[in-house]
């Protein structure tokens, strides 16, 4: 029994237990261990240049949950709240010395929870500088820094970096995984843009990983770096020009079944070879909120109209002009107006560069949720039989409501310039594809756990419909327990090697979630 065991079996004892209905032995061991740790944590404190942040902490809990309310119940012995590399060192350290599992934090939208943990949670979030060169055409962030303040920092310039649609979500974690968005196409993964990354590893010891040195971790950071091989403080990127200086933006959005069929394929198909600059995302949803029809929420059980469900929505833009992007989305036009849609006066807006990201592209705050998506990449249309078969299964959804809805999405970010870089250049293999299709449910966070699990049972033959009809390739920055392949499906052919540094750097397996690098293929 290693003192973590040790730890809980005494801290549930005192728990369970009265003083006098416990021989005095045990009373006294389960003390004894409850006072040492409580001396543990003190001594973490003190070394410490942030705050240690216990449950009885007023800022304990928001520096603790994570972005998806599934996970809420998942919370630490305590929160390091690291202001340095050196402060990260401490916590390692001491996490290996007691035996206690430690996970980390930048932005904390882990789809799986693998940012939450029942032993200490390393969070980084103030670890937030931001400094540019423009000349040199670098960006420099601590690991707490948010797209937002990327976004936000560079808006004035004509340089860029390839981030996500959400502004709350960590450009570390971003990274890490591969990260894509909608200037992915064009301006690449925002891994294809790191430099050099600065990261704690499992030993304590601080390394920096570039192509020039400990290269084959910065191999495996680029794809393959998220809670796998260490903590990471501080990483360096390369900016983009702006390939145009507007941005034109199109939102349709339709209404049925039979429109959500023909819709589905008509983006899938021109998303197939479209321009690098064109990108996009289509949403079919069973939410009675989604487009200017929001009705009234429909009853569990109750069969859902086929000419009012499920709405789609789609989401298209393209570095050029409005002409351009009219041009482009002519089918989808074409359908609007047979399926009698009714268009806006101006339908394409031209934007500047920077007013399209923070605007238009950009996804806004919500309110805590739960929410669980599993997708898988595509180089190819998804069959008819296929397509028609996700929007019966959004007819058959448990529930079609406000509070709590399904989706089948087709993001529309892959293929371009992603794909002219080697598959095994670096860890991020996915070089082969063109869209992503992923099925998700979101509820609030006040929704019964039986209901969640409701929509957990739907999302588990709607996924096995898009994994039949696909690559065995699913992104890792979208990780889910459906995906029972995720060691190739995440890794493809770089898994060994991958498994091979695990063995090396972090032989303990001190850096481990329930989808991490595992120590043995």
């Amino acid at each position: 029994m290693n003192r973590r065991d040790l730890l809980k079996q005494s801290l549930a004892t005192l728990a369970a237990f009265s003083a006098a209905s416990l021989p005095g032995l045990a009373l006294a061991a389960a003390q004894n261990e409850s006072q040492r740790f409580r001396r543990a944590l003190s001594s973490l404190a003190t070394r410490l240049a942030g705050k240690l942040l216990l449950p009885s902490d007023p800022q304990y809990r928001a520096a603790a949950l994570s972005a998806n309310a599934r996970f809420d119940q998942m919370l630490p012995l305590a929160v390091a709240m690291c202001k340095s590399s050196r402060d990260v060192v401490s916590c390692i350290n001491w996490a290996r010395k007691e035996g206690i599992v430690l996970a980390t934090k930048g932005g904390g939208h882990n789809y799986e929870g693998a940012s939450s943990t029942t032993g200490l949670l390393i969070n980084t979030r103030s670890m937030d500088r931001i400094r540019v060169d423009r000349e040199a055409r670098t960006l420099v962030v601590g690991s707490g820094v948010l797209n937002g303040a990327i976004l936000n920092e560079l808006k004035t310039g004509n340089l860029m970096l390839p981030i996500g649609t959400c502004p709350q979500v960590g450009v570390c974690g971003l990274a890490l995984g591969g990260g894509i968005g909608e200037n992915s196409r064009w301006a690449g993964m925002t891994c294809d843009r790191l430099r050099s990354t600065r990261l704690v590893l499992a030993s304590g010891d601080v390394v920096t990983a570039s192509d020039r040195e400990n290269s084959d971790l910065f191999w495996a950071c680029r794809g393959a770096g998220g809670g796998n091989f260490g903590i990471h403080t501080e990483l360096v990127f390369e900016l983009v020009p702006l390939a145009s200086p507007v941005t034109s933006v199109v939102e349709l959005v339709y209404h049925g079944r039979d429109a959500a069929i023909e819709v589905f394929q008509s983006v899938d198909q021109l998303m197939q070879k479209p321009p690098n600059g064109l990108s996009g995302f289509m949403f079919v949803s069973t939410s009675p909120t989604l487009g200017d029809r929001p009705g009234e929420d429909v009853a569990t059980g109750k069969a859902l109209d086929p000419n009012r469900f499920p709405a789609t929505l789609v989401q298209l833009n393209y570095q050029g002009t409005k002409q351009e992007l009219t041009r482009l989305i002519e089918p989808l036009l074409k359908i609007a107006k047979s399926a009698r849609v009714d268009l806006p006066g101006e339908l394409v807006f031209e934007q500047p560069f920077w007013e399209a990201q923070l605007t238009s592209l950009a996804v806004p705050d919500q309110k805590p949720h739960g929410f669980s998506s599993a997708s898988r990449f595509a180089n190819k249309p998804l069959s008819t039989d296929t397509v028609k078969g996700l929007v019966n299964r959004l007819l058959e959804a448990p529930f079609a409501q406000r509070e709590r809805n399904a989706s089948v999405e087709l993001m529309c970010w892959g293929g371009g310039v992603i794909n002219e870089v080697k598959s095994d250049a670096m860890a991020y293999v996915h070089r082969n594809s063109t869209t992503i299709a992923r099925v998700s449910t979101w509820w609030t966070a006040a929704t019964a756990v039986a209901e969640q699990n409701q929509m957990l049972g739907w999302m588990t033959g709607t996924y096995d419909m898009i994994k039949n009809d696909c690559q065995s390739e699913s992104f890792q920055n979208f990780p889910n327990p459906l995906v029972t392949d995720w060691k190739t499906a995440y890794h493809g052919q770089n898994l060994q090697k991958l498994v091979t540094l695990k063995q090396r750097l972090d032989p303990q397996n001190v850096f481990r979630h329930a989808q991490s690098i595992p120590l043995s293929v």
